[in-house]
């Protein structure tokens, strides 16, 4: 699916382990005139168990989502305590007026980041949502016209996700590419660019 907003133009998709499975992840993005926010979720496990936690998680960024990232994180951890199952989480802000953008991951959901002459790929805090440790990394950087973001579960392969891009530099054509591509876990993407405006 491609959504082109105001300042970013955003590609997605989502595939489940198999054509008779419910996908375990969830995602969420919204562009207003201060912010572009979007997270993904995988949920531990498989089917609908994992889509619960991943869900829950989804909804709390929803509801707090003009918070820093910190506590958005901080919220989802809250509320998964109790007898969810969990989730691994990513999730990435951009702040247009201040012309940063901050991202941080929880678990092996991960984002790589394109940009004129530069390339960052994350590496994620281990474990997963809810957890004791309150330990989170985030990271923030100058935003730039035409930086491309990836934010995917572990589904997708990024070896090849990056040997697509690096080959076509197409968003298009490298989701087309990853999503016929086989997997034997859930696979979600959210693509994005920075167009500058």
């Amino acid at each position: 699916m491609i959504n082109h907003k105001a300042k970013i133009e955003v590609t997605t998709f989502q595939k489940a382990k198999t054509d008779d499975d419910l996908s375990g992840d969830s995602y969420f993005y919204i562009e207003n005139e201060q912010f572009f926010l979007c997270a993904l979720a995988d949920g531990l496990g498989s089917g609908s168990v994992a889509k619960e936690s991943s869900k829950l998680a989804i909804d709390i960024v929803k509801k707090y989502m003009n918070e820093p990232l910190d506590i958005i994180l901080r919220k989802c951890n809250e509320a998964l305590i109790g007898d969810k199952r969990g989730t691994v989480i990513g999730l990435l802000k951009i702040q247009f007026n201040q012309g940063v953008y901050s991202y941080t991951t929880v678990g092996n959901v991960r984002i790589m980041i394109f940009s004129q002459n530069d390339f960052k790929r994350n590496i994620p805090v281990c474990g997963y949502l809810p957890t004791i440790r309150n330990v989170y990394t985030f990271h923030e950087h100058q935003l730039t016209p035409n930086t491309t973001f990836f934010i995917y579960s572990d589904g997708v392969n990024e070896h090849m996700l990056k040997s697509v891009f690096n080959e076509w530099h197409s968003i298009s054509e490298t989701i087309n590419f990853l999503y016929e591509s086989s997997s034997h876990d859930d696979a979600t993407m959210i693509a994005l660019r920075y167009n500058g405006y």
